[in-house]
């Protein structure tokens, strides 16, 4: 589910896919971040699922509608995964590194055009390819084919 928005998701879905000693946790992070309107951040791991066990950092804010009394929470989730498994070689760190950065990028590249800001969409490109040019010489530096 990374990348896929929970546009809807009540509340106690969301919490159902939630590690249960992270979950009580989280449910009291929301609850008052919808009472106070601050900005909140949170980390918790998921359920087990087909990868595993995810490590996610949310971060964002509540809101209450005027109107209806619905909360709706608006946010972005990060995958943190990859930096919570054990560490090998500083070589491996690094590759791990450069490739989160390409994760944003793209993510990055993907935000920015509905902007419509041609000089911002201009900067994330050059920021994308300069983290291609990380990659490739990390790969080349692992001894691994470079397409």
């Amino acid at each position: 589910m990374p990348g896929e928005a929970a546009g809807g998701a009540p509340l106690t879905l969301a919490l159902a896919a939630v590690e249960a000693e992270d979950s009580l946790r989280l449910e009291s992070v929301l609850r008052a971040a919808v009472e106070d309107g601050r900005p909140f951040e949170a980390e918790f791991r998921t359920r087990p699922g087909p990868e595993g066990v995810r490590w996610l950092r949310l971060m964002g804010r509540c809101r209450r509608d005027p109107g209806t009394g619905a909360r709706t929470t608006q946010g972005l989730a990060f995958d943190l995964t990859e930096e919570r498994r054990p560490v090998g070689s500083e070589t491996d760190q690094a590759q791990r590194q450069a490739n989160r950065l390409a994760d944003h990028a793209a993510a990055m590249k993907g935000l920015v055009a509905g902007l419509r800001n041609p000089p911002l969409a201009r900067l994330v490109d050059e920021v994308a390819v300069e983290i291609g040019h990380e990659l490739a010489r990390r790969l080349r530096g692992s001894g691994r084919q470079v397409h």
